[in-house]
């Protein structure tokens, strides 16, 4: 069983103006999927003592809610995290809703714990919690299964911040003409898409 949640905690704080307060901004209630919307495999996901577990086939949970009409840019979002053995997840920002399949637009802020055994021969996830998935990667994880941690990234113009207990992990930003690898040519910035925890 690979489960990963993702507490009540889950908001977001817009930074509406370079000189204006910032708001805390509850996604998630703590009691409903209200505001959220699932791809494929939607039992995938479920709220279990006020947080949002999800475990099963792959799926990809968007947040599809009235808060800024989900069209976000400058933003920070905190997430408390907790995952079992070789849970692999992710969070991903600026992408968009896609009923299957891995998601073409956008970057996954990467959560992964733990490396499960394979056999030789085996491909083995070497992209830890904190990476930018496959533009910046760690190769240690900052965080441990079984615990609970906070996952707070930030995006503020063209760059991207990954912090862990608030420890910095990545940083990218991202320049005028990026070098994307084969497979990931929409993998950019572009604030009229959205913010979805993946499974």
């Amino acid at each position: 069983m690979r489960i990963t949640y993702l507490a009540a905690g889950f908001v977001i704080v817009m930074f509406l103006s370079s000189c204006g307060p910032e708001e805390w901004i509850p996604l998630f209630d703590g009691e409903t999927l209200n505001g959220w919307e699932a791809s494929e495999n939607k039992d995938s996901w479920k709220i279990i003592d006020g947080a949002i577990v999800t475990d099963g086939p792959r799926s990809h949970l968007f947040y599809a809610g009235e808060v800024m009409n989900h069209d976000f840019k400058n933003f920070e979002l905190v997430a408390d995290v907790m995952t079992e053995t070789s849970a692999n997840s992710g969070i991903y920002i600026h992408t968009e809703y896609q009923e299957e399949g891995w998601p073409a637009k956008g970057y996954e802020c990467q959560v992964f714990c733990s490396k499960p055994a394979v056999e030789p021969g085996e491909s083995v996830e070497h992209k830890m919690t904190g990476s930018i998935y496959a533009i910046r990667n760690t190769w240690r994880s900052p965080a441990a299964d079984n615990e609970w941690f906070r996952y707070r990234i930030t995006v503020r113009g063209k760059t991207i911040s990954c912090y862990i207990n608030e420890e910095l992990i990545t940083e990218y930003t991202e320049p005028d003409d990026p070098y994307r690898p084969e497979g990931f040519p929409g993998r950019l910035l572009d604030h009229l898409n959205n913010i979805f925890v993946s499974v």
